[in-house]
This record gives structure tokens, C-alpha cells and sequence, in this order.
């Protein structure tokens, strides 16, 4: 059996059964078994408490064996001395899957590794895959499934595993009001049984996720995972925070799942060698996403500026030096494109400083902007230094003809243009949405993170051209 055929009862079960559900205002079983019920998951929900009769109208079972049908998934919400016990009954209902997102097994030390160990043991009796313990569960966007603390309510196309669950959570929170929303949410806590590679392995085929997302405290089996991930990221990238970088870091990391940090130059190390983009931060994690999935890959390293301010274009230009891009002048056709319609005083090598006074002749000339976005001499576009006070002319136009500028697609109006395009504008500017749907582009806050941005794709798209010639 392959492990995608392993894990299907995970991601899309026919029937679950939540043992320890509850109805109790404030506790963690509510949580869990409020955001099921309401998750419109498109099998068969039992729920089973033998101290109650329903939860919200939906009948209760005394125990998973009174349940009237087979169950493929076991959500697990008990106390820690009691999942032996409620596995046994599991493995006599010939239950498929488990979720545990009890405490209490590794992370508390010898007392925890023993009680998860006759916890394996128990459910390898019954061939049942276990994610956690220690977990916050999962969502699948196939199945309509969402046995976690926070509803995701919009299908999306990435899929994120991680090995902390609380601040798995905020991370997926704070992705989604950013507009980042998820295929798959995977809580994977101690890994006493299903590890990343076996996740990995899933998703590879999985059509519903597009590119993955990962927080990693620790990998057990590196080399299963390394051979996994060489195999994925050519098919779809894997963007990562590693944290335990540090040493004190570590420590804290083995506290709290119990994992094995390890070395940063290792998995820094193997990130290289398996195409694995690594972010240090959340926002930078969020802000690769974000470039992938709106922007196609550059063909090479050499990034045009088009700026409204010389300040800007100095920051981008050092950004692009710090990462090993190259800020090539752009070709001699378009220089003399660019000196017919700008200020005498605008400068037209790379940055391309068009300044205020020359931002409604060059924004509003959509051929100009075909010519320069197709420049032979440039792979991607860097765009910033303007804002709608700056720019009034257009914020008028924008104003004016909004009801026809709505209908209007990026494509309508550059036609195919393959180079990424990315820009720096203020969260709250009126121009910033209008901007984006026209040009197809992506905005940051900043110069820098836009830059860093487009570096994140270049190495991908190297990456993949390396892996086609290998």
C-alpha cells in the first residue's frame, strides 16, 4: 500500500468519530468539535461522549464501538492515560486513521515516550496511521474537513505542515487575512508515527495544493525526507522556517515537541541541495507565497527599476546587490522610448527614475509599458516610489473611469507579458488594489521586501533550470 493510499482516510474520510467531544464552554474538545460540526464536511460525523446525550442536536455514543458504521478517522481528544485504552477500541472498530491532540506523551520526557510507545504499539496492531499526539489537528479543502481550533473557510492552494500547533494556528490566521489561503493545514505535533515525508509524499499528488508551506522544529528520517523533497520541489515548491537556529532555540524546540533541532548549517544544507526556499521569518514566509503564487518565474537575475524616487531606487538597487541581482541598463530602443515621453531631468538607464512630473505619461501609455516590461535586457520588473498625492493625475483618471477600470484585467491591458512585476506602495493606498489588477503585479511595504521578494523566485526558477539539465 503507498503512503498516499495510507493517509486518503486522513484527507478524505467517509466517516469521523470524535471521541471526547464536548460541549463544555472554554475547553479544547468544544473548540475542536464546534469548528467540525460546522465545517460542512461532506461524510459522516459521530461524536462520542458517554456523559451526554447530543452535542448542538447531533446524537452522542457512549464508546467508537457503538458507533452504526465503520469509521475511517478518529479524532482523539482525551486525556493522555486513556488514549491507550480508546486506541484498543479503535483497532476493534478497524478505524483507518487517528488524530491525538492530547498532551502528555514525549514532550513531558521517559514517563511520555513510554506511554507513546505503547500507544504505536497498539495502533500498528490495527495498521492505524497516527498524526500527533500533541497537535492541533487538520483541515482538508477536498473533504471539507476542518478538525482544528480556527475555521477555513476558503479553499486555497496551499498546503501548510506544521510541528507547532498554537503557533501553527497563528501563522494560518494571520495567512489567511492576508489573502494566503490553504488546500491542506497539517498539525503534525510529536510525529510518533506519520512523518513530513509521508505529508510530502501525499501532497505531491494531491491537486488541490499548489505550492507548501512548512514550520519545522526538527526532522526525523533526514534522508527519507531529503530523497521526498528532491522529488516535490520540481513539481511544486516548498517554502520553510526552520526555527531552533540557535542554541538556545534548540533547547526550546525539544521542549516543546520533543524534537531534534539539530544543526542550522545542516538543514540549511539540505534546503539548497532539495530546492526547499528558506524564509527566516513568518513575513518573509508569507511574502515568497505570495510572489509564487501571483507571479511567474523570472528567466534570469537581472532586475529593471522603475521608480517615481531616487531614494527608493538607491534601496532597491542595494537590495538586489545584497542578493546577487543585477541591475542591468536597459535596452537602447526603450531609452529612447522612455526620453520622448519623460522630463528631460528623469533618468532612463536602470533605476528608471521617471519622477513625479512623469508618472501620468508613463503610466497611462500602455504600449510604453509593453516595450518596458518586454525589455530583452530585463527577467523582472521592480516598481515603487509613487503614491497616490504623487500621482494625482492618476488617482482622478482612477476616480473617473472606475466602473470601466474594473473590468479591465491585466492581460487587457499589457497583453502577455512573462516578466514577474512586483512594486512597493502602502498597505492602505487607493491606487495600490487598482495598480495591482492592472499590471498584474504584487506590492510590498517596502522596496527591500519586494526585492527579496523576486530574489525567492529567481532562485526557484534556477533551481528548476538546474534540476531540467541534471
Amino acid at each position: 500500500m503507498t503512503t498516499a493510499d495510507q493517509l486518503t482516510p486522513l484527507f478524505k474520510p467517509n466517516s469521523v468519530a470524535i471521541i471526547g467531544a464536548s460541549a463544555t464552554p472554554m475547553k479544547f474538545p468544544t473548540w475542536i468539535t464546534s469548528t467540525a460540526l460546522k465545517s460542512n464536511f461532506k461524510g459522516q460525523t459521530y461524536l462520542v461522549n458517554p456523559k451526554t446525550k447530543e452535542i448542538q442536536g447531533v446524537k452522542t455514543y457512549n464508546s467508537i464501538l457503538d458507533t452504526p458504521q465503520n469509521v475511517d478517522l478518529a479524532a482523539i481528544i482525551v486525556p493522555a492515560d486513556v488514549v491507550p485504552s480508546v486506541m484498543e477500541e479503535c483497532v476493534e472498530k478497524s478505524v483507518k486513521a487517528a488524530i491525538i491532540f492530547s498532551s502528555g506523551f514525549r514532550e513531558i520526557g521517559e514517563k511520555g515516550i513510554k506511554r507513546e510507545q505503547e500507544v504505536l504499539r497498539i495502533a500498528k496492531k490495527g495498521n492505524i496511521r497516527i498524526v500527533g499526539p500533541n497537535c492541533m489537528g487538520i483541515y482538508s479543502s477536498e473533504a471539507n474537513l476542518c478538525l482544528s481550533l480556527i475555521s477555513f473557510d476558503q479553499k486555497g492552494e496551499v498546503a501548510f505542515i506544521t510541528q507547532s500547533g498554537g503557533y501553527g494556528i497563528e501563522i494560518s490566521s494571520s495567512a489567511m487575512a492576508k489573502g494566503i489561503n490553504f488546500s491542506k493545514f497539517i498539525s503534525v505535533g510529536d510525529k510518533i508515527d506519520i512523518q513530513d515525508y509521508e505529508y510530502l509524499e501525499y501532497l505531491y499528488n494531491d491537486p488541490d495544493t499548489k505550492a507548501i508551506m512548512m514550520y519545522i522544529e526538527g526532522i526525523e528520517k533526514g534522508r527519507q525526507f531529503l530523497n521526498t523533497a528532491k522529488k516535490i520541489t520540481p513539481k511544486k515548491p516548498i517554502f520553510a522556517i526552520k526555527i531552533g537556529r540557535t542554541k538556545e532555540g534548540s533547547i526550546a524546540a525539544s521542549s516543546h515537541t520533543g524534537a531534534l533541532a539539530g544543526h542550522d548549517a545542516i538543514y540549511d544544507a539540505v534546503f539548497k541541495q532539495t530546492g526547499i526556499i528558506r524564509a527566516y521569518d513568518v513575513e518573509e514566509l508569507f511574502d515568497y507565497l505570495k510572489a509564487y503564487l501571483t507571479q511567474p518565474l523570472p528567466k534570469g537575475n537581472r532586475v529593471g527599476l522603475l521608480v517615481g524616487s531616487g531614494g527608493v531606487g538607491c534601496a532597491a538597487t542595494d537590495k538586489c546587490a545584497e542578493l546577487s541581482l543585477q541591475v542591468p541598463e536597459i535596452s537602447e530602443q526603450n531609452k529612447q522610448m522612455l526620453k520622448a515621453i519623460l522630463p528631460e531631468f528623469a533618468s532612463v538607464r536602470n533605476p528608471v527614475d521617471f519622477t513625479a512630473s512623469g508618472a501620468q505619461s508613463l503610466f497611462t501609455n500602455t504600449e510604453v509599458l509593453k516595450k518596458l516590461f518586454t525589455d530583452p535586457n530585463i527577467d523582472s520588473w521592480f516598481f515603487g516610489g509613487f503614491t497616490s498625492s504623487s500621482i494625482a493625475g492618476i488617482a482622478n483618471i482612477i476616480e473617473q473611469f472606475k466602473p470601466v477600470i474594473e473590468k479591465i484585467s491585466s492581460k487587457d491591458l499589457l497583453g502577455e507579458v512573462k516578466a514577474p512585476l512586483v512594486g512597493s506602495m502602502d498597505e492602505k493606498d487607493i491606487v495600490k488594489p487598482i495598480m495591482e489588477r492592472l499590471f498584474g503585479a504584487i506590492f510590498y511595504p517596502t522596496p527591500e521586501r519586494a526585492i527579496r521578494a523576486l530574489s525567492a523566485l529567481h532562485r526557484y526558477g534556477k533551481y528548476l533550470e538546474k534540476n531540467k539539465q541534471a
